[in-house]
């Protein structure tokens, strides 16, 4: 099964998996060649028992699948990881908040992709945001208009 976290900027979804990788079953960081380069950061987490993969790397605030580039390479993420024999993938990021186009494509596979949708309201997300550029000490401001542009983009998507 994958599980796919949606959620616009600042809605928790790394928050989430970081939760999820504070329990203990044992998580190791997997670093291995990915495409033409060889990652620095780890391409995935795998549970001490092998059965659950957490795509992406977490070594920051932020992180997941938007580590590895692009919704189509978590798809490809996907693939590695069933060809491996885990039984759960757990995945987030903007990226694939944003798409329609690989979650269909699991499901045509048969992989049963479950998609969350954290419905945190924009007033917190926009907070949220700046709390998270203020610990980064990023000063530029925050164009509060495209953010809720996206936001609305990212709510109006649906997989069914």
């Amino acid at each position: 099964m994958i599980v796919q976290i949606r959620g616009t900027s600042g809605s928790g979804k790394s928050y989430v998996v970081h939760k999820i990788l504070q329990k203990d079953l044992g998580w190791k960081p997997i670093t291995e060649k990915w495409g033409k380069i060889n990652r620095q950061i780890p391409l995935y987490y795998i549970s001490g028992d092998g059965k659950i993969a957490v795509a992406g790397s977490y070594g920051a605030v932020c992180g997941g699948c938007d580590t590895l580039g692009a919704a189509g390479h978590a798809f490809k993420l996907y693939e590695l990881l069933k060809e491996r024999q885990i039984k759960h993938i757990v995945s987030e990021g903007l990226l694939l908040s944003e798409d329609t186009k690989w979650t269909l494509e699991a499901k045509a596979r048969g992989w049963n992709p479950k998609v969350f949708h954290l419905t945190t309201t924009k007033d917190v997300c926009l907070k949220q945001l700046l709390d998270r550029r203020e610990k980064s000490g990023n000063t530029k401001p925050l164009n509060k208009e495209n953010g809720i542009r996206r936001m609305a983009v990212i709510e109006g998507l649906s997989v069914n």
